[in-house]
């Protein structure tokens, strides 16, 4: 009797032991896992946020530097009712709040025809001392005056026809363009979008110097050099915080975020998957002790070894073997059961894409290389694969809106004329058909969706002569 208590006891005990190792050797590894993950899907999440502003911000830079050069041939004092004009033009960009054209005294009018003053302002003080010998900009509003506090500021220097110097001053709402940015700002002791020479141009104390607050902290030469290289950077910092650094563009400045290990730990998904973590081990525990007292620990290790290798079988039937995406049944079951559930089926975009080489030995490498960037490009959630035919397949979870269809097809275009241009300079020469069908408008299941878009990137082919272009 005594024997057959501790044959399973026994056993028992060492599992207990062994899950505690475990659980202290392991559980930081995993934790630390847990938050390098999530610092990348932040950091991920604020490339895409500082990609928006730059692509916005450049749209008020181009429009200013347009219409700078433009008002080299206007008279300042007498064709006022032009320049309005222009400047109004530029106004109609929703992210601009104001844009005015003034003398170098400070002195001109809005896009409205109001007269504006800046006497007496620190920012257009800040104006003159860095842009009175010429060039262009972009600086903060520190405090309300012509502009509203926080605002960003667009600079061009202009010279009039009549020799008139002065100022063309494009004001930016930053809420417009940042809210995406600071969306998860709870989460970090600190989120700013900082200028090189450290001044905070969006976030929370805007127009001060992020590096002084942080000087005792920061190695203020490798952020600078960071901003500039264009580098992003996830670094741990005097040995308490981490910081996530992704540099703009446009701006000339970065993305700065930064989270003490507390708040990490804090964190509603690192807690949540701990949590999770420790669960799993306390399941293990329980599922072992029962297990093992029903003598079926070698029937569960079985049925466990077989059904993951079923699984694997099943991964492998659905990836297309030269580029490792879904194959296209594959992308159909994948889509089956994303439209099936209609509490998790919004809609969706679907993209089929055609590449042909002109020269038939490059066919594979256009392939490999397009099968390599296109993930990159989209969500994790997204289905990404290739045909039987060769095409490239692109399904879109849970875009409804026509303005979010329309900025991902605008966004896949310019993908695509990137991916020409690349090869173009490696003497690649091919040509691109895409087509567009949306869910559940062009089709209500898979097979629909894709013939849809397989015959709308057909009519591409035909009709655009290779060009790259979409056709409903």
């Amino acid at each position: 009797m005594k024997k057959a208590y501790l044959q399973w006891l026994i056993p028992i005990l060492v599992l207990y032991l062994m899950v505690g190792i475990t659980c202290l050797v392991f559980g930081e590894y995993f934790k630390n896992e847990i938050i390098e993950t999530e610092l990348s899907y932040m950091a991920d999440h604020y490339r895409k946020s500082i990609s928006e502003t730059d692509i916005v911000m450049k749209t008020v830079v181009d429009y200013n530097d347009a219409t700078a050069v433009y008002f080299n041939d206007i008279n300042y004092t007498e064709e006022k009712d032009n320049i309005i004009r222009y400047l109004s033009y530029i106004a109609k960009d929703e992210v601009i709040s104001m844009v005015v054209v003034c003398d170098s005294k400070g002195n001109g009018y809005n896009n409205r025809g109001e007269n504006i003053s800046f006497a007496g302002e620190k920012f257009f003080e800040e104006v003159v001392n860095v842009y009175s010998n010429g060039g262009k900009g972009i600086l903060p509003v520190l405090k309300s005056g012509v502009f509203r506090e926080g605002s960003i500021a667009v600079v061009n220097r202009v010279a009039f026809a009549d020799g008139v110097k002065g100022y063309l001053i494009s004001c930016v709402d930053p809420n417009k363009i940042t809210n995406e940015m600071f969306k998860y700002e709870a989460y970090y002791d600190r989120v700013a979008l900082v200028s090189l020479n450290g001044r905070i141009l969006a976030g929370k104390d805007t127009g001060t110097d992020f590096f002084e607050n942080e000087k005792y902290r920061l190695n203020i030469d490798t952020i600078k050099l960071g901003i500039s290289q264009k580098k992003d950077q996830i670094l741990v910092i005097d040995g308490k915080r981490y910081m996530i650094m992704v540099p703009s563009k446009i701006t000339s400045g970065s993305i700065i975020a930064l989270a003490s290990f507390d708040k990490m730990d804090a964190h509603p998904t690192i807690k949540y998957k701990m949590g999770q973590f420790y669960k799993f081990v306390f399941i293990l525990l329980l599922s072992t002790f029962v297990f093992i007292l029903m003598n079926y620990i070698t029937h569960y290790v079985y049925g466990r070894i077989k059904k993951r290798m079923e699984s694997r079988e099943n991964e492998k039937s659905k990836r297309d073997r030269l580029t490792g995406l879904y194959n296209e049944n594959g992308v159909l079951e994948e889509i089956k059961r994303y439209v099936i559930n209609p509490a998790n089926s919004n809609g969706g975009v679907l993209y089929a894409i055609k590449t042909e080489s002109l020269d038939p030995a490059n066919s594979g490498k256009v392939t490999r290389e397009l099968a390599e960037r296109l993930p990159g490009n989209f969500r994790v959630s997204d289905i990404i694969g290739r045909g039987e035919d060769g095409i490239f397949i692109v399904f879109l979870k849970d875009i409804t809106e026509p303005k979010d269809i329309r900025k991902q097809t605008d966004e896949l275009q310019l993908f695509l004329y990137d991916f020409k241009t690349d090869l173009s300079s490696d003497d690649i020469k091919i040509r691109i058909s895409a087509g567009r069908a949306i869910y559940p408008k062009d089709g209500s299941n898979a097979a629909q969706i894709l013939s849809a878009a397989r015959t709308a990137m057909e009519k591409s082919s035909n009709d655009g002569k290779g060009s790259i272009s979409f056709y409903e």
